[in-house]
């Protein structure tokens, strides 16, 4: 017990990187979770142009894990109005129950860079 409860409490807390995942780390996390959503995302979207474009015009928040990219939140940015959109956010059900998708959406909202004036 003593061993366990040492690894809980040392295991690191995931952190959340910006824009490190390729287009091709999109692509295959967006076909491994594909399933996961009500409708299949492939069959919602072409998910090799789809990750190309979250990669060219959104901005990317991510968890990784042992390497492997565990959650992923895209995230639009208007500046003119002031706003963002959030396209798409899954994390890997693996890891369900974590709060990896509360973790990201909490890191947006500390975000003020791109609204603040200049």
């Amino acid at each position: 017990i003593v061993c366990l409860k040492t690894y809980l409490h040392d295991a690191p807390s995931p952190e959340v990187v910006m824009n490190k995942a390729t287009t091709e780390d999109i692509c295959e996390f967006l076909k491994a979770h594909s399933k996961d959503f009500l409708v299949p995302f492939e069959e919602q979207v072409d998910i090799d142009s789809y990750a190309e474009k979250l990669r060219k015009c959104g901005n990317t928040y991510e968890i990784w894990y042992k390497n492997k990219l565990d959650a992923l939140l895209v995230v639009y940015y208007n500046l003119q109005d002031r706003e963002l959109f959030v396209p798409y956010v899954c994390t890997a059900g693996s890891r369900s129950g974590k709060n990896l998708g509360q973790k990201l959406f909490k890191e947006i909202t500390q975000i003020r860079a791109p609204f603040t004036s200049r």
